[in-house]
């Protein structure tokens, strides 16, 4: 196959994952996902290079690209970000969104795929978004990723295929999402199976019990075991989410609040914030939002005890930060066929 793929924005790899054989590199500006030395992009991708910035010299290096795989900020575009400011941000002047669309431009792959939220288009309108890729064919999804086999069936997003006008052998129909009957979703009982406590080398680390829980200004403060004593209380065991009277204040207005996955039930959307809590009430390690994402455990999250809070934090940026790991895998298996096949 002559495959070759460039990440662009792709956080620390995630969505890539499937295609390391084929991958040239990663350009990421944000600073979220940067870790000392680059260690945890360097545990699953090597010596493959990791920039920060996008410079002429760079892209002209990677002009024989066919391949560019994106998913630039979508805060603009998220609920969190409407409930704190009233207002959607705009995401034609995100430096990640500029940076994949200049990419595109120079670059010209066969073939890209983006991926971002679904309100994008409140502020970057479908019509102006298209004027940009002139020279493709866009194929728009617009679903929950349970349709790419993850078990978040919350976790709605917006797919962009685009395919380079005049190539005679990628056609939309090679994009076809999997047949309902091939996929298997899984409960939480499932995703937090065969998981013993505590395993660094997994990065199935928690904070201390003694770890203080800020909801936000005024709300309660309680520390993890008092939480979890809440989660399991003879009030609460078999609920998802706290109301006013624990958290002691009206309605909660921060996203996602505090909840919890229950183990019959399907997975909440999985985020980096730590109000995140499993099925026994304990707060969610790293590699269990990693499976909520469809992430398998031999992708490496990077966990020190020398820095426990800071690299659980950047274990968390790199697991839920992402699309979910289905959907790389997906698009790996449509690219495989049509590069196997001998159309390229």
């Amino acid at each position: 196959m002559k495959l070759r793929v460039l990440g662009i924005s792709c956080g620390n790899g995630v969505l890539l994952h499937p295609f390391k054989q084929f991958l040239l590199g990663n350009i990421e500006p944000r600073g979220e996902y940067k870790t000392p030395n680059d260690i945890q992009w360097k545990l699953n991708f090597d010596d493959i290079p990791l920039y920060y910035d996008a410079s002429k010299k760079l892209l002209k290096k990677y002009k024989k690209i066919n391949v560019i795989i994106s998913h630039p900020t979508c805060g603009h575009s998220s609920a969190l970000a409407y409930s704190r400011g009233k207002k959607l941000g705009d995401a034609k002047k995100d430096k990640t969104m500029k940076l994949f669309i200049h990419s595109v431009k120079k670059i010209k792959p066969e073939v890209f795929l983006f991926e971002n939220l679904t309100n994008l288009f409140k502020s970057f309108p479908w019509d102006e978004f298209d004027s940009k890729f002139k020279r493709y064919r866009l194929i728009k999804f617009n679903v929950s990723m349970a349709a790419f086999g993850n078990s978040q069936i919350s976790r709605h997003r917006l797919i962009i295929i685009g395919i380079k006008k005049g190539h005679q052998s990628i056609f939309s129909s090679d994009f076809r999402l999997p047949n309902e009957e091939s996929i298997h979703l899984k409960k939480v009982f499932e995703l937090e199976s065969n998981l013993i406590y505590p395993n660094a080398a997994l990065c199935h680390i928690r904070e201390d019990d003694k770890t203080i829980v800020c909801m936000e200004k005024d709300f309660k403060k309680l520390n993890l075991k008092q939480i979890r004593d809440i989660w399991n209380s003879e009030e609460y065991k078999d609920r998802k989410k706290w109301d006013a009277t624990t958290t002691g204040k009206g309605k909660m207005k921060n996203l996602p609040g505090v909840y919890r996955n229950l183990a019959n039930s399907y997975p909440l959307t999985a985020r980096k914030q730590n109000r995140q809590f499993n099925s026994k009430g304990f707060i969610m390690s790293p590699r269990e939002l990693a499976r909520i994402q469809g992430i398998p455990d031999s992708f490496k999250l990077w966990y020190t005890a020398t820095k426990d809070q800071y690299s659980i934090n950047k274990a968390r940026v790199t697991a839920t930060k992402c699309p979910p790991y289905n959907l790389g895998q997906w698009f790996f298996n449509c690219l495989t066929k049509i590069y196997k096949n001998g159309n390229q």
